[in-house]
């Protein structure tokens, strides 16, 4: 009955064998090509020390934090980085970039062309993002980046030099931004000198973990690593907050002495004010004093000025009749002294005769005196 049934429908019964054959290969092939694809991708992510913790502070983290876990039993590797989502453009279009300082030592990039970023000014561009040609071409930081960005990218523009894929970017999607379009177009690495920061923004560990990613070895290994990262990411953060709180507390203190300086300052300068302010005043008095003093004086002198222009005809009259007098008196003075010249004439022939008589008369008595 089975056989007569086959023979009616054999090429029903071959296609339903040939679908079932393969189903059958289909599933094989997906159970063997699953170890296969995590084997692949932890021998590659290894290879790049991809990280196995990534540690987030609002505060940031110090290079004494990254030492701190680094010499944490478990942990192999840890590096600080800096991260920022920046817009890279001009007014013909602009595209958001998630810019990082380049990895030395976790989440290693993968070149495919070009070469490392050596200078600050230069960088390593997503080769999902960029191709070849996009070698040499000069990449700009957006004028619409908040102050905050181009404060802590100070070169302003970077060369791209090298292509990368980035073991934190599985899937072709970049991730979601608040800038722009809500959409990250690719990564860049930067040196790290080209980002000026105070702290890191970020510290990521690779600790080299037992088992293939993802598998329940690896889960387990990870999950005992976590609660002693915990306990020092706390204890760390702790001592930063209280240094920051220092530092801040510090600044405060200087800040009130200097608030305190300014308003002793202002007291000191009120009360050397109201001083000045009453000898202004009194300076003000005197002056109006003096003015009125003044006032009179200058009123006075009008008055006086007035009554002396008023006097004037009769003082030059007068002044003409005194120069006519003593012209009068200079005639006179004239003729006395033409008869004063006359007379003392006649007087030095007076003396000259009284002289000859005198001696005439000296020369007789002598004669009358000789025996």
């Amino acid at each position: 009955m089975l056989l007569r049934s086959i023979r009616a429908s054999l090429g029903r019964y071959l296609a339903i064998l040939g679908i079932i054959a393969l189903g059958v290969g289909f599933f094989a092939g997906l159970k063997s090509a699953q170890p296969v694809m995590l084997s692949t991708a932890d021998a590659y992510l290894r290879q790049l020390h991809f990280q196995d913790f990534q540690l987030l502070s609002t505060l940031g983290f110090t290079a004494e934090d990254a030492e701190a876990f680094a010499s944490l039993e478990g942990v192999a590797r840890a590096e600080g980085g800096y991260f920022a989502d920046v817009l890279i453009g001009g007014s013909g279009g602009q595209e958001v970039y998630h810019v990082m300082s380049l990895p030395e030592q976790v989440d290693l990039p993968d070149l495919t062309a070009g070469r490392l970023p050596e200078r600050a000014d230069e960088c390593l561009a997503d080769s999902h993002a960029f191709s070849e040609a996009d070698l040499g071409k000069t990449l700009t930081l957006s004028e619409e980046n908040g102050e905050d960005v181009r404060d802590m990218l100070p070169g302003g523009s970077y060369t791209v030099v090298g292509l990368a894929r980035s073991p934190r970017y599985i899937s072709d999607s970049r991730g979601s931004t608040s800038l722009g379009s809500g959409s990250i177009r690719g990564f860049l690495f930067l040196p790290a000198e080209a980002f000026s920061s105070e702290a890191y923004h970020e510290i990521r560990l690779w600790c080299d973990l037992p088992g293939e990613l993802y598998s329940e070895e690896y889960g387990a290994a990870r999950d005992r690593m976590e609660a002693g990262i915990k306990r020092l990411l706390s204890r760390r953060g702790s001592e930063r907050y209280a240094v920051l709180r220092a530092e801040a507390d510090e600044e405060l203190a200087e800040a009130r002495a200097e608030i305190d300086r300014g308003w002793a300052d202002l007291e000191q300068g009120r009360m050397d004010g109201e001083v000045e302010l009453a000898e202004a005043r009194q300076k003000l008095v005197n002056a109006e004093e003096l003015l009125r003093k003044n006032a009179a004086l200058v009123n006075q002198g009008r008055i006086d000025l007035e009554e002396g222009m008023a006097q004037i005809p009769a003082a030059r009259q007068e002044i003409a009749e005194n120069l006519a007098l003593i012209e009068e008196n200079r005639q006179q003075v004239e003729i006395y002294r033409a008869l004063l010249d006359e007379a003392e004439i006649l007087l030095t022939e007076n003396e000259e005769t009284l002289l000859e008589l005198i001696e005439a008369s000296d020369a007789a008595r002598y004669a009358e005196l000789a025996p």
